[in-house]
Protein backbone atom coordinates (compact mmCIF):
# COMPACT_ATOMS: atom_id res chain seq x y z
CA UNK A 1 0.00 0.00 0.00
CA UNK A 2 1.40 3.31 -1.14
CA UNK A 3 4.62 1.81 -2.57
CA UNK A 4 4.48 4.03 -4.94
CA UNK A 5 3.32 7.35 -3.76
CA UNK A 6 7.03 8.63 -3.37
CA UNK A 7 7.96 8.39 -7.05
CA UNK A 8 8.85 11.14 -8.27
CA UNK A 9 8.18 12.68 -11.82
CA UNK A 10 10.67 11.08 -14.67
CA UNK A 11 11.25 14.85 -16.27
CA UNK A 12 11.90 15.60 -12.04
CA UNK A 13 14.62 12.90 -11.84
CA UNK A 14 16.14 13.14 -15.19
CA UNK A 15 16.93 16.99 -14.56
CA UNK A 16 18.43 16.24 -11.41
CA UNK A 17 21.18 13.76 -13.14
CA UNK A 18 23.65 14.34 -15.48
CA UNK A 19 25.32 10.71 -15.51
CA UNK A 20 24.23 7.65 -14.14
CA UNK A 21 27.16 4.89 -13.36
CA UNK A 22 25.69 1.15 -12.13
CA UNK A 23 28.61 -1.03 -10.41
CA UNK A 24 27.45 -4.55 -10.49
CA UNK A 25 29.55 -6.87 -8.38
CA UNK A 26 27.49 -10.32 -8.73
CA UNK A 27 29.14 -13.06 -7.20
CA UNK A 28 27.74 -16.59 -7.40
CA UNK A 29 30.87 -18.36 -7.00
CA UNK A 30 30.57 -20.31 -10.37
CA UNK A 31 27.07 -20.80 -9.73
CA UNK A 32 24.92 -21.65 -12.56
CA UNK A 33 23.04 -18.56 -12.50
CA UNK A 34 24.76 -15.45 -11.47
CA UNK A 35 21.89 -12.54 -11.63
CA UNK A 36 21.14 -9.17 -10.78
CA UNK A 37 18.90 -8.99 -7.71
CA UNK A 38 16.59 -5.59 -8.54
CA UNK A 39 14.59 -4.24 -5.45
CA UNK A 40 10.84 -4.37 -5.65
CA UNK A 41 10.32 -0.72 -5.66
CA UNK A 42 10.29 1.29 -8.47
CA UNK A 43 11.33 4.61 -8.95
CA UNK A 44 14.69 4.31 -7.73
CA UNK A 45 18.34 4.45 -9.45
CA UNK A 46 18.56 0.73 -9.13
CA UNK A 47 16.98 -0.78 -12.12
CA UNK A 48 17.89 1.45 -15.22
CA UNK A 49 14.36 2.63 -16.61
CA UNK A 50 15.83 5.98 -17.61
CA UNK A 51 18.14 5.20 -19.64
CA UNK A 52 16.90 7.25 -22.37
CA UNK A 53 16.40 10.23 -20.07
CA UNK A 54 19.87 9.77 -18.56
CA UNK A 55 23.24 8.89 -19.88
CA UNK A 56 23.60 5.49 -17.95
CA UNK A 57 26.74 3.68 -18.10
CA UNK A 58 26.59 -0.35 -16.67
CA UNK A 59 29.89 -1.61 -15.16
CA UNK A 60 30.04 -5.50 -14.01
CA UNK A 61 32.75 -6.31 -11.73
CA UNK A 62 31.76 -9.83 -11.03
CA UNK A 63 30.64 -12.28 -13.33
CA UNK A 64 30.80 -11.24 -17.28
CA UNK A 65 26.52 -12.00 -18.22
CA UNK A 66 24.97 -9.11 -15.98
CA UNK A 67 24.09 -7.70 -19.43
CA UNK A 68 21.08 -10.52 -19.17
CA UNK A 69 19.16 -8.35 -16.71
CA UNK A 70 19.88 -5.02 -17.93
CA UNK A 71 19.63 -5.25 -21.53
CA UNK A 72 18.14 -1.78 -21.73
CA UNK A 73 21.48 -0.15 -20.42
CA UNK A 74 23.11 1.20 -23.70
CA UNK A 75 26.55 1.13 -22.50
CA UNK A 76 27.67 -1.85 -20.77
CA UNK A 77 31.16 -2.26 -19.50
CA UNK A 78 32.70 -5.78 -18.08
CA UNK A 79 36.03 -5.59 -15.96
CA UNK A 80 36.03 -9.04 -15.16
CA UNK A 81 36.87 -8.37 -11.61
CA UNK A 82 36.65 -5.64 -8.99
CA UNK A 83 40.70 -5.55 -7.59
CA UNK A 84 41.54 -1.83 -6.83
CA UNK A 85 44.25 -1.72 -9.76
CA UNK A 86 41.03 -2.80 -11.79
CA UNK A 87 38.91 -0.39 -10.94
CA UNK A 88 41.72 2.33 -11.11
CA UNK A 89 42.11 1.28 -14.98
CA UNK A 90 38.33 1.89 -15.35
CA UNK A 91 37.82 5.28 -14.11
CA UNK A 92 40.88 6.11 -16.60
CA UNK A 93 39.21 5.16 -18.89
CA UNK A 94 35.78 6.34 -18.23
CA UNK A 95 37.45 9.77 -18.10
CA UNK A 96 39.16 9.46 -21.16
CA UNK A 97 42.62 9.12 -19.84
CA UNK A 98 43.11 5.82 -21.33
CA UNK A 99 41.15 3.93 -24.38
CA UNK A 100 38.63 0.66 -23.59
CA UNK A 101 40.52 -1.76 -25.95
CA UNK A 102 40.56 -5.93 -26.14
CA UNK A 103 38.04 -8.40 -26.98
CA UNK A 104 35.88 -9.87 -24.59
CA UNK A 105 36.89 -13.50 -24.09
CA UNK A 106 32.85 -14.62 -23.56
CA UNK A 107 29.30 -13.28 -25.18
CA UNK A 108 28.47 -10.53 -23.06
CA UNK A 109 25.51 -10.33 -25.23
CA UNK A 110 24.52 -13.74 -23.28
CA UNK A 111 23.51 -14.49 -27.33
CA UNK A 112 20.24 -12.15 -26.88
CA UNK A 113 19.21 -10.07 -29.17
CA UNK A 114 17.44 -7.37 -27.11
CA UNK A 115 20.83 -7.24 -25.33
CA UNK A 116 22.40 -5.67 -28.97
CA UNK A 117 19.85 -3.25 -29.59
Amino acid sequence: MGMYSGKAAIAEFASKQDLIINVADVQGLMQPTERVAWPASKGTPDIPWYVHEVPTVFVSVGAPFVLADAPQVPCFINTYDGKEATLQCLVQKLMGKSEFKGVSPVDAFCGMVDTRI
